[in-house]
């Protein structure tokens, strides 16, 4: 991993071959932001972004945070299934924050999920 105090990157390999990574960041409201995942579409659907997910949470749970969070797009219905399946939560949306975007702006909406370390949330 590349680290310092308040963030970390974890990358994840097959073989030699960088096939995926995690940004992670302590957010202002005691969440671990998901700052980007990605994998490389041929190493996608053979759990790296699950891989790469625990090793987040893993972070997360040691620098004390209440949980994970992150945001993505309607539009990106594989990552949505990906955050739920994992057990994200959707917790709330925003059709404005690609307003200044006019080419995205009509056809992209803002998905905040949220991955509470506390089981006692109650959603």
């Amino acid at each position: 991993p590349f680290a310092n105090e308040d963030s970390v990157t974890f990358l994840a390999y097959r073989q030699d071959d960088a096939v995926g990574h995690i940004t992670l960041s302590k957010n202002w409201n005691g969440y671990t932001l998901i700052d980007e995942i990605a994998v490389s579409a041929d190493a996608r659907r053979q759990g790296i972004a699950g891989a790469l997910l625990d090793c987040a949470k893993q972070w997360a749970r040691q620098q004390e945070t209440s949980g994970m969070m992150l945001e993505t797009q309607n539009n990106n219905l594989a990552a949505c299934r990906c955050y739920q399946h994992y057990g994200f939560i959707l917790g709330g949306i925003d059709r404005l924050l690609y307003r200044a975007e006019p080419e995205i702006a009509d056809h992209e909406i803002a998905l905040f999920w949220y991955l509470p370390f506390n089981s006692e949330i109650g959603y």
